[in-house]
């Protein structure tokens, strides 16, 4: 059983953010790619931590129903 790891909408608006920020604030839109690319890749890698560690029973994410 894989283990998945989920992007909410909150996070999406943020990484959407950085992206927007990186690109028109700081004038680097090859940098903001690479950014959020990196940020994404590391997110995925996290589905094996799920695996090693059991989440805390006091997770605020818990009754969102985002894991168990």
């Amino acid at each position: 059983m894989d283990d998945e790891v989920i992007i909410t909408p909150d996070a999406e608006y943020d990484l959407d953010g950085l992206d927007d920020s990186i690109t028109f604030e700081l004038l680097v839109a090859e940098t903001a790619v690479v950014c959020v690319a990196f940020i994404r890749k590391e997110l995925a890698t996290l589905k094996y931590m799920l695996r090693r560690y059991r989440p805390a029973d006091d997770e605020s994410w818990h009754s969102r129903a985002f894991a168990e």
